[in-house]
């Protein structure tokens, strides 16, 4: 089923990603697994890694998230 047919049958609307929101997820996409490695690595969960990347609300202690994702080649939004 195609996302888009998914959003319109539970009614919900996909939120529009800035370019560099759209950097990461296409990153993301093309590293797969990346995010629940690293979450394994330091013992956290993959939702709270995905929220540091995508900087939602999120910061990680002593910015170890940030510096593991900018080591493997995350393009993240914050500075570090």
């Amino acid at each position: 089923m195609r996302a888009s047919s998914l959003t319109e049958s539970n009614g919900r609307s996909q939120r529009i990603l800035t370019p560099a929101e759209r950097r990461i997820r296409n990153w993301i996409a093309n590293t797969p697994g990346v995010l629940s490695t690293v979450a394994r690595e330091l013992g956290l969960s993959v939702a709270f890694v995905q929220r540091v990347a995508y900087n939602r609300e999120a910061k990680s202690q002593g910015l170890r998230v940030e510096h593991r994702l900018k080591e493997l080649g995350c393009p993240l939004q914050q500075k570090i």
